[in-house]
């Protein structure tokens, strides 16, 4: 019998009200194992905010057994709140499957089970790393940790970490599955504050990814790095960031550090001006040297001419090997603030022949002290060198320092001093005050995951570096103050416009009636530290962005370009291709009490732009800076709607968003909006 049209309208009215009733029940369901999962989710957060705590107190025994088992305890009772959690919001996870659907809150039920899995796989990484460093801890608390020793070995050290090994194994394909669960989440579909979890998520892991590939890969590459699989050499350089240059300083001196079965053969400092071999040929300088230096032939002490501390590492290995025939394996940069973070962890040093203990505290005015009692005293001629170079005091006091800082660390480093020692190489590492290169790939690409090799990161999205080169044969870069603003309009379609204007002020204040830029000979260091400032400054921004303006400074008459070269170069602003990167450069000189602002304005490519309504930036420091002040002013298209930025903003006004930070290690900004 067939069915009228009211009947069937009755029938198809209550199916829809049985539906409707079913989808009701399910979401009170829902809801009420919400409520029971949110409170397993709120002790799962205190339990990983107490480890972050644990990991970040800077005055405890990291590597303390006891210690070690509290902060794993905490990463475990995480998991165990998370995985709790997971069983009592089944119904969110499956809800989630039929109704990612629903307008505003479709995306953050389809995204609840992997931010789920995802938290729960962090707390398992981290339980995993505290079993996996357990061992060394153990080391540490029976004996002081001794490497590099003339009498012992590494070999307890090499076995505690072959020891902690699996776990981080394990702890590596834990991340593996984090990331699956991490791309599965389209933080355009979720809400501002699932939105921010997820950012949370993106910032921690990279430091996953290379704390466990580190404690992977630990044994192997401690057996390479200390000469445990044949003789090893690295050259430690010492850069001056008082006369700061592209990686961090002018390089004075270099250190040859020779490693055979984890043990010192040799350590000899040399002044940078007796690398090169004056019998020998030297080729033409980079552009910017030749130009800027009125540099006749490149050497040595200006090796580390590029940013990209990869590239200037390799020129200076290939120097040394030409000036002194001796191949090496690495090269590691330190500056002042380096030196300083290492001392600072290791504790005082005492330097018999000059009858005095260095510290953190006072290593960089005793190394000011030394240069100015060196150049009170003879001076050694190199005859192809323009100046005279001053070494004997300053020699002999860097010579003392390090092997006084290597005697420190073959003495032992009970777990505390282990502790502040990891701390501060890290902190000296992340500030770009210590880089490594290595010929070994394993640990480079370690180092490079990190940020620790000092190269200029390959980016798609938006990209600032300001590079400075102080060329004006001083040591006034410290009395710089020195400011950025990057300003950057995001329209609906095209280029974005870029703004960026670096000021800076010469905070001297001797009186100087002409700036020349010449070499000069001061009886002190801190006449090296007054006068006029000369600076070959570089921006590095995203290939193809197109230069529409820049602040243009006539050659300055007292210049080596205008006294010397005789040029007749207007001195306009540079555009040049540099690892991937549009570079515009710019060359100006700076009076004592002086301020000046250079600004570029340029379009940047509209791939920057252009995709999923993210606006993604990264701002390098330099190496060799303390903490530039930065201020960043993203504007977004009229009419657009902010979803999510991070990190924290300063300020929000209408369409406009604005970071306010400083330059104390690399920056990443993100601003998500909706139109």
């Amino acid at each position: 019998m067939t069915e009228t049209g009211p009947r069937r309208g009755r029938k198809g009215r209550l199916i829809g009200l049985g539906a409707l009733l079913l989808l009701v029940i399910l979401a009170v369901l829902a809801y009420s194992r919400f409520l029971h999962a949110r409170n397993h989710l709120i002790l799962a957060r205190a339990h990983m905010e107490n480890a972050q705590r644990l990991l970040e107190n800077k005055d405890a025994p990291l590597l303390q057994p006891g210690y070690l088992v509290a902060i794993g305890e905490e990463f475990k009772k995480a998991r165990q709140e998370l995985s709790a959690a997971a069983g009592k919001a089944w119904p969110v996870s499956w809800a989630g499957g039929w109704l990612g659907w629903v307008p505003s809150i479709g995306g953050d039920l389809r995204a609840i089970p992997h931010l789920l899995a995802a938290a729960s796989g962090i707390s398992e990484i981290g339980a995993l790393s505290t079993e996996g460093l357990y061992p060394l801890a153990e080391l540490s608390a029976t004996n002081s940790i001794q490497i590099l020793t003339q009498e012992g070995s590494p070999a307890e050290v090499i076995a505690a970490l072959q020891k902690g090994q699996p776990a981080f194994q394990r702890a590596a394909r834990q991340l593996d599955q984090v990331v699956r669960e991490r791309r599965a989440l389209r933080e355009a579909d979720l809400s501002p504050a699932l939105a921010r979890q997820v950012a949370r998520i993106d910032s921690i892991l990279p430091l996953l990814q290379s704390a466990v590939r580190a404690g992977a890969l630990a044994p192997e590459l401690a057996i390479s790095l200390l000469g445990l699989d044949g003789p090893k050499s690295y050259l430690i350089v010492a850069q001056n960031s008082d006369e700061l240059r592209a990686t961090g300083g002018f390089i004075g001196g270099v250190w040859l550090l020779k490693l055979n079965g984890g043990r010192i053969e040799s350590l000899d400092f040399q002044d940078s001006t007796l690398v090169d071999d004056p019998t020998r040929q030297y080729g033409p300088p980079p552009p910017g040297l030749f130009k800027y230096l009125n540099a006749g032939v490149w050497l040595f002490r200006d090796a580390n001419w590029d940013p990209d501390f990869p590239t200037s590492a390799k020129q200076i290995e290939r120097f040394y090997e030409y000036g002194q025939h001796i191949k090496v394996d690495g090269v590691i940069a330190v500056d002042q603030a380096g030196l300083q973070m290492l001392l600072a962890a290791v504790g005082p040093v005492f330097l018999s022949q000059f009858s005095e203990w260095v510290s953190g505290d006072n290593v960089v005015s005793k190394v000011k002290d030394y240069y100015s009692a060196s150049n009170q005293g003879q001076a050694a001629v190199n005859p192809i060198l323009l100046d005279t170079s001053l070494i004997p005091g300053r020699k002999r006091f860097m010579k003392e320092l390090l092997e006084a800082l290597v005697t420190k660390l073959q003495s032992g480093a009970d777990n505390a001093r282990m502790a502040q020692l990891l701390r501060g190489a890290k902190s000296a590492f992340a500030e770009k005050h210590l880089f490594f290169y290595s010929h070994d790939e394993r640990i480079a690409g370690l180092l490079r995951q990190n940020g620790w090799d000092g190269s200029l990161a390959p980016t798609t999205s938006d990209y600032l570096a300001v590079i400075d080169s102080n060329v004006g044969f001083d040591k006034i870069s410290s009395q710089i103050a020195e400011t950025v603003e990057y300003q950057v309009a995001v329209p609906d379609k095209g280029r974005a416009k870029a703004r960026v204007t670096v000021t800076y002020r010469n905070t001297t204040r001797s009186t100087v009636l002409e700036c020349v830029q010449q070499s000069r000979h001061a009886p002190a260091y801190p006449q090296y530290q007054e006068g006029c400032y000369w600076d070959y400054m570089r921006v590095y921004a995203p290939k193809d962005s197109r230069l529409t303006d820049a602040t243009y400074f006539p050659l300055p008459p007292g210049s080596l370009m205008a006294r010397i070269a005789h040029s007749d170069d207007p001195n306009r602003p540079t555009v040049e291709l540099g690892h991937g990167k549009q570079v515009f450069g710019n060359f100006f000189s700076l009076a004592p009490g002086e301020t000046k602002q250079v600004t570029f304005e340029y379009e940047l490519p509209s791939s920057v732009t252009s995709g999923d309504k993210t606006y993604d930036l990264l701002i390098q420091k330099q190496a060799g800076t303390i903490a530039i002040p930065i201020k960043v002013v993203v504007s977004l298209p009229k009419g657009a709607k902010l979803a999510s930025v991070s990190p924290s903003p300063s300020s929000v006004s209408g369409s406009q968003v604005t970071f306010q930070t400083e330059l104390r290690v690399d920056r990443e900004f993100t601003v998500r909006f909706s139109r």
